[in-house]
Order: C-alpha cells, then structure tokens, then sequence
C-alpha cells in the first residue's frame, strides 16, 4: 500500500531532531562504556534520518494533496465543515469531486449538462436560495444541505449518493440493506467510493 505523507514543516523538523538526539545519546552511551539500549538499532535511526530528509526537502506528497482546495477556499470550508458537524475534509473533497477547483467550472463559464453551476456544482431550479456563482455562499450551502441529507438517510454515505443523485431518487432505493450502493447509478457509485476512498465516513 503506498504510504501518505503530509508535509509539515514543525513534523519534519522534529524528525531531524530525533534523529539527532538519539544518534547523541549513542554517542554517549558508547564513550562511558555503557550498553548500548536495544531500541537504539541502526535501523530505526536511518529510518528516522531519511524520512525526515525527504519530509523537509518535498521529494514527495501523498495523494492527499491532489485533492486539496486552494487556499483562498480552504478557511470557509473549515468552517463550513465546523458549523454544520460535518467530518473533517469530507466538504473539501465532494467540491474537488463536483467542481476540480477549475476557474472555469467556479465562474460559471462552463456548466454541467444537468445545468450544475459553480464550485459545489449547485443546479439553480432546484435550489434558488443560493446564487452558485458565488463561492463563499455556495460552500456554506453546500455544507448545510449535506448535512441535512445526512440527517435525512442516517449516515454520510447515504448524503453523499444523495447530493449527487437526488434525495428523491435515493428515496426510492431500499438503503436498508448492505448492497444499497449497487442499486444507484454507475456514476453515483464511483462519486460515493472514492470521495470515501480518501475521506473515510
């Protein structure tokens, strides 16, 4: 299984520290004779070394950050997220999965052949309590709703197939039992699997 880094700065410097500090305390257990502890293997300490290396020069990020919104969207879905109780990056990762964060799609300059329009893909017949060209508004939206979905059908799953297909087709499938999912659209399948593929709900 590949392995997922997030990249933080105070992280990576602890890990250099560590390694530091046990390689210091080798050191000296070594110079007055005494045995050396058996956690202290040389393994480990290269371990930590070359973690910590590749954490603090970048070489590398975890799938994590191929969704992850754009900064300038990042504190109104965290509080979005807060108000509504929803699970943490749960609304940052449905708006890559409607929108990508595509200038484009966000504007409005392209619009979905359902007539989705913006950054949580809002259709406007069906919601005109919202103006979905406006980002802000629509996230806060967006988050409110799922979690009325979710209140709605019981868990997130279920708001999640919900915000794609439609609450009332969902109503019309027996989620009740396990195989619920296979009852939906092949779309609406792969919107629920892989948004909880990296958000697990």
């Amino acid at each position: 299984m590949e392995r997922t880094y997030v990249l933080v700065g105070v992280g990576a410097a602890s890990l250099v520290a560590l390694a530091a500090f046990v390689a210091t305390r080798r050191a000296s257990a070594a110079g007055v004779g005494e045995p050396e502890p058996r956690v202290l293997v040389d393994d480990l300490l290269e371990e930590i070394s070359v973690t910590a290396r590749r954490i603090a020069s970048s070489t590398f990020v975890g799938p994590v950050e191929a969704w992850a919104a754009p900064e300038k969207y990042r504190a109104s879905i965290r509080g979005a997220e807060t108000a509504n109780s929803l699970p943490p990056r749960l609304l940052e990762r449905l708006l890559y999965q409607e929108s990508r964060y595509r200038a484009d799609i966000i504007s409005g300059a392209v619009v979905s052949s359902a007539g989705a329009v913006g950054i949580a893909q809002i259709v406007p017949r069906w919601h005109p309590d919202v103006n979905p060209l406006d980002a802000t508004a629509s996230i806060r939206y967006a988050a409110k709703y799922l979690a009325q979905l979710r209140t709605q059908f019981g868990d997130w799953r279920k708001a999640l197939a919900a915000y794609n297909w439609g609450p009332g087709n969902l109503s019309k499938v027996n989620t009740k039992i396990p195989l619920w999912l296979s009852q939906t659209p092949t779309e609406t399948r792969r919107y629920v699997e892989q948004i909880t593929g990296d958000v697990p709900v």
